[in-house]
């Protein structure tokens, strides 16, 4: 494809008003029939022009979104062996959106969305029907603002719904699926979620970042209205998109037993657990966790070391909001994030400091697995003389594993 055509178009488009879902529509059709998408995705010199002179007439970053990029029925093509994904996609149901948002070097756009049933990624036909639960996606597409080839490489993209903590409705609670690849230097990302339909009249947003974990410090939701907005502070990747859902579909009542649910899949207990767990691991795990809790203030520098570029400091505003911003460590070649949140959800009231976590390597699958604390690493959470909170990661000094030999 002409790249310099590319950034002719992109200019020349950049400050028009954006044409019609059906006009975007209109002009994907024609691009799909001109294109040979699933081997090279070539458009042939005088279907470009044509492209060209139909996309000037429009006007808009939006068509020319929908003339750069894939499709998203051309992306659940690619990576989906359920061909009703693709019809979804296609069908009247569907919303292009073709919105495309400049972050850290990338162009991120997100090309659409679909919500509807039996459309779950690799299951085969004769199984489809057995399915029954609503699922939503959408497709995105990722380049270099520079116009070079993206690396191959995936980014973390995170329904965000209003009024809800990213601790309690992430990737990982809302039984998030991502597939992507890597086609004529673009990144095409597909992500499947639990139907956010319901959440109409919350809103929702869909975070596109670095990693998975990186929404803390990317983006920061408002205590009155719920809404997320980007963190302008924030040194690695960040776009935040609007989900166009159908106020006639929201469903507060289910919403609310969903966020239910969210809730108790984190306060339960692991006792309640309906995993059978394998007795010398749990109680492996229980040592772990006696040690950690007897870690204070005054005896952590005896078993540990303090990284400092792991080390941030911020104050709380008058709503308990906290950032503790990010820095790009330059020697690792990565971001570093210290996160963000209410004060509350991370240390109690009357606490000057504690252990928010622990990591360690171990081998096996959960939850059989077998430690080795030879690198044990803690989160921990510290409040200042001046009412400031100080976050920190300690590497263990040690071989910790006498602990595990310890009788319980």
């Amino acid at each position: 494809m002409n790249d310099n055509l590319d950034t002719i178009i992109k200019e020349a488009l950049s400050n028009r008003k954006a044409p019609s879902p059906e006009l975007n529509r209109q002009i994907i059709v024609k691009a799909k029939e001109r294109n040979c998408m699933k081997h090279n995705n070539i458009i042939k010199k005088s279907a470009m022009v044509a492209a060209s002179v139909c996309l000037i007439a429009t006007g808009s970053v939006t068509a020319y979104a929908a003339y750069r990029y894939l499709s998203p029925a051309q992306v659940a093509e690619i990576v989906s062996d359920n061909g009703a994904l693709m019809e979804a996609f296609e069908g009247e149901e569907a919303v292009l959106i073709n919105e495309t948002q400049s972050s850290n070097g990338y162009d991120i756009t997100l090309l659409g969305m679909v919500s509807g049933k039996n459309l779950e990624l690799y299951v085969p036909e004769d199984t489809a029907s057995e399915l029954n639960e609503t699922h939503t996606y959408a497709a995105v597409a990722i380049a270099k603002t520079d116009g070079t080839k993206m690396e191959y490489r995936n980014f973390c993209v995170s329904p965000l719904i209003h009024g809800v903590d990213f601790q309690l409705a992430n990737n990982g609670t809302m039984d998030v699926f991502l597939t992507w690849f890597l086609q004529d230097g673009v990144i095409y990302e597909l992500i499947e979620c639990d139907n956010l339909e319901m959440f109409a009249k919350r809103g929702v947003q869909l975070g596109v970042t670095d990693t998975f974990g990186n929404e803390t410090s990317a983006f920061q939701m408002d205590t009155q209205s719920g809404a997320y907005s980007k963190n302008s502070t924030f040194e690695g990747t960040n776009a935040l998109f609007d989900l166009p859902l159908d106020i006639k579909k929201a469903d507060e009542k289910a919403a609310e037993a969903y966020i239910k649910t969210l809730k108790s899949k984190i306060e339960k207990p692991a006792s309640e657990s309906e995993e059978e767990t394998d007795l010398e691991s749990d109680a492996n795990r229980n040592k772990i966790q006696a040690f950690v809790d007897k870690i204070t203030k005054d005896n952590v520098e005896e078993y540990f070391t303090r990284d400092d570029n792991t080390v941030f400091t911020a104050t709380p505003d008058e709503k308990g909001w906290i950032d503790f911003g990010s820095r790009y460590i330059e020697e690792e070649g990565y971001v570093m994030n210290g996160g963000s949140g209410y004060i509350n959800y991370m240390i109690e009231d009357g606490l000057d400091f504690k252990v928010t976590g622990w990591v360690t390597s171990g081998v096996g699958e959960e939850p059989n697995v077998e430690f080795d604390l030879s690198d044990f690493q803690i989160n921990v959470i510290e409040k200042n003389d001046d009412g400031s909170y100080t976050t920190a990661t300690y590497k263990t000094k040690e071989d910790l594993s006498y602990i595990l030999k310890s009788k319980s």
